[in-house]
């Protein structure tokens, strides 16, 4: 199966929460972890799952932040290898 990470980097907290909300009630993907950037008030949202999957929250944060002016900025990686990434409390760290 295709596993794939995907980040999304939007503004405010409401924002957030709206697509956090959106992505978990609608996709089977996993969030993985929430990061608040230290200049801008920014948050960077991590989840993931299977690529169609992934693709799918990709085009629900699309269409949800056209038609709301949310400013956003979205990456996804297929086929990301898990075993290299450590995410503990502290942040992600590289093995």
């Amino acid at each position: 199966m295709n596993r794939a990470l995907a980040t999304v980097k939007v503004r405010g907290l409401a924002d957030v929460i709206r697509v956090c909300d959106l992505i978990v009630k609608n996709t089977y993907v996993e969030l993985v972890k929430v990061l608040h950037e230290t200049m801008g008030g920014s948050l960077v949202i991590i989840f993931r799952g299977s690529l169609g999957q992934v693709r799918e929250a990709e085009a629900l944060v699309m269409e949800m932040c056209i038609l709301r002016n949310i400013d956003y900025e979205l990456n996804v990686i297929p086929n990301f290898d898990f075993d290299i990434v450590a995410l503990d409390s502290k942040g992600i760290e590289m093995n």
